[in-house]
């Protein structure tokens, strides 16, 4: 690959191989790096994967010598390039380890570092360690996440609602316009009798209607907190153990599941289970009687 990948320089591993391996100002040389090269058979040469020419077996993956000298390379200007960074994800990519064998890799990033933690300021070897590590991060199979899409009329969103209330087991965080589901109700009431946290945020203007059945969970001893201001609470959300997040057009009424055109979906992306988290609290704390 004529000593480039995709602008990248393929420094020398050695002396012997033309040349002391360059060292950037504040970090101590490195003096293992001959022997990591030569343990991976590679010396003078791209590390597996670094070069398209010469791809590593599919079947086998990178080894720790391997990638200790591939990140040798790396972090002799103690920056993760973008070439760097490809470089990195096609061998990765091309050799297929097992989440053992990444663990593995992910040990020696931090070893590297300590080697080098005496010379180099913590905050730079730091972000180094932070962008490799997140090569290294096992992809999360789709089998794994919770990414749901229902839709109304019919059942399917009701009886998702109650299944997910009935397996909560510790906290409960609802955020709706109103519940005038009879279904939904008795699922929150059966919560909250196997001592479930539950926390109900609504609006005043439906609250009080005919059929709603906010006053009878409050009865109950759930804390409910009424959106008493001249705007509408019309978030129609909720929160179980922290973990799962309900949202979209779905209102908790009989006429949403009967009648209206609606959607419902569910998931367990965690940046998306904290924000709705923070709104939630901000919302609670804001609205509730001082």
């Amino acid at each position: 690959c004529a000593g480039r990948y995709r602008g990248l320089p393929l420094l020398p591993l050695s002396a012997a191989e033309g040349g002391a391996a360059p060292t950037a100002p504040g970090l101590r040389p490195t003096p293992d790096a001959d022997s990591l090269a030569a343990a991976a058979g590679r010396r003078g040469r791209t590390i597996a994967g670094l070069c398209p020419t010469e791809p590593p077996p599919s079947s086998t993956a990178m080894q720790p010598t391997e990638f200790d000298a591939a990140l040798l390379r790396t972090l002799a200007d103690r920056k993760l390039t973008r070439s760097e960074r490809q470089a990195l994800q096609a061998s990765l990519a091309a050799s297929g380890p097992s989440p053992e064998q990444l663990a593995v890799l992910r040990s020696r990033v931090f070893a590297l570092a300590a080697a080098q933690a005496s010379d180099t300021p913590a905050r730079e070897l730091l972000a180094w360690c932070e962008d490799v590590v997140k090569l290294l991060q096992p992809a999360v199979a789709p089998g794994n996440r919770v990414a749901e899409a229902h839709f109304s009329p019919g059942l399917a969103c009701v009886n998702r609602i109650t299944q997910l209330i009935a397996a909560t087991k510790q906290s409960l965080d609802v955020c709706v316009f109103t519940v005038t589901d009879d279904r939904i109700a008795r699922a929150l009431l059966e919560a909250h009798a196997r001592r479930v946290q539950v926390r109900l945020l609504s609006d005043n203007e439906k609250a009080e209607d005919l059929g709603s059945d906010i006053p009878r969970l409050a009865q109950a001893g759930i804390k409910v907190v009424i959106d008493r201001t001249p705007k509408h609470m019309h978030h129609k959300f909720a929160l179980f153990d922290q973990r799962l997040l309900l949202t979209g057009s779905y209102n908790w009424t009989r006429a949403a599941a009967d009648e209206n055109e609606e959607n419902l979906i569910v998931s367990d992306d965690a940046k998306l289970v904290a924000a709705f988290t923070a709104e939630f609290e901000k919302l609670w704390k804001m609205l509730s009687p001082q």
